[in-house]
């Protein structure tokens, strides 16, 4: 039986009609134990804050710095290495083909290191 204030809608879509009704289910709350709580705060510079009733964590505190920032700059530089010599785009050339494809394989490198130092360190 449908309940007089809840919102009812009749639906036509492909061919089929749809009734669709809200149906509100009471449920008793339990609490097993002390409640806590925390707050994470993701940061920029820091990978997260975790404030408490009683203490203050800093997980990863100066991460991105010490570890991505040089991995991105060893990045940049072949990116600009690689599209100067896109710029000649002689692609009819052997080294040129050699280089574009020594300079994606450096790139993808780095790119899978940063991957990897960011998980280890963040989840381990």
């Amino acid at each position: 039986m449908i309940q007089p204030n809840l919102r009812v809608t009749v639906l036509f879509e492909n061919g089929r009609w749809y009734l669709i009704a809200q149906k509100h289910i009471k449920t008793e709350t339990e609490t097993q134990g002390e409640v806590k709580c925390v707050a994470i705060d993701q940061g920029v510079g820091t990978f997260a804050t975790i404030y408490s009733d009683s203490e203050v964590i800093i997980a990863g505190d100066k991460f991105a710095n010490r570890t991505l920032l040089p991995l991105m700059k060893k990045v940049d530089r072949l990116i600009s290495q690689k599209r100067k010599l896109e710029n000649i785009g002689d692609n009819k050339k052997q080294w040129y083909r050699d280089r574009v494809r020594y300079l994606n394989k450096k790139i993808s490198k780095l790119k899978a290191r940063k991957d990897e130092s960011y998980t280890s360190k963040t989840y381990s």
